[in-house]
């Protein structure tokens, strides 16, 4: 860095000489090998995907989930012409979000810090929204039941 900064040679880029982004990763490196943390999140993971995919069989809900411990992510399908994966994907994060619990648009990504108790209260909140997402699947006005726009996907062809 001192030979960039401080001799005739321009150099600019994104962060500059910033390096507390590698001290925090260095740290969390540290924290990982010393604790089990890891193994948290595997266990903790695991519990969750292993429960939601028993909600989403028992509710018979169009809807795939894949991925690991780590990274679980949904893919919702379409049913018809109104019940859309976009339409599915907006009631499933609405629903959520009003029992407190907010996952990012179809990916959800487990925590080294969970607890047995937290993944208890996701799966409780997903109970629940399991049964709105059948509710309304069932019902003839499934777009009644979203409180909100429909979601789109920011990365589709315009």
């Amino acid at each position: 860095m001192e030979h960039f900064h401080g001799g005739d040679p321009f150099c600019s880029y994104t962060f500059a000489g910033e390096a507390t982004a590698l001290a925090a990763c260095k740290a969390t490196l540290r924290i990982l090998q010393e604790t089990d943390a890891l193994e948290n999140l595997a266990r903790q993971g695991r519990a969750l995907g292993e429960g939601l995919s028993a909600l989403f069989r028992e509710y018979a809900l169009p809807v795939e989930l894949w991925g690991n411990f780590a990274r679980l992510s949904l893919r919702w399908k379409s049913e018809d012409s109104l019940i859309t994966d976009d339409a599915l994907k907006t009631l499933w994060l609405a629903e959520n979000i009003r029992r407190g619990i907010l996952h990012g648009s179809g990916v959800i990504f487990p925590m080294t810090c969970w607890t047995e108790f937290l993944v208890e209260e996701i799966l409780r909140a997903a109970n629940e929204t399991c049964f709105i997402i059948r509710e309304a699947i069932d019902s003839n006005d499934f777009l009644s039941y979203i409180p909100c726009d429909i979601i789109s996907n920011v990365f589709s062809v315009r």
